[in-house]
């Protein structure tokens, strides 16, 4: 359904594109976005957490000696 939401010519300003989202969603043709339950959202933030700080570890623990 993005594909449709992108290309419509003529509906380029804010308020017209969530009118016409409001039309759609009415008529049924929008799907729910997943919102994952809070404990992976937890854990997905804990691992981008994670991720840099190892990513930082090297450049603040080498030395040149």
């Amino acid at each position: 359904m993005q594909s449709v939401q992108r290309f419509v010519p003529g509906r380029k300003t804010d308020v017209s594109d969530a009118q016409w989202l409001c039309q759609l969603m009415e008529a049924g043709l929008l799907r729910g976005s997943f919102v994952p339950p809070k404990p992976q959202r937890k854990l997905r933030a804990l691992t981008r957490y994670r991720k840099t700080q190892i990513a930082e570890t090297p450049a603040r623990g080498q030395s040149t000696a």
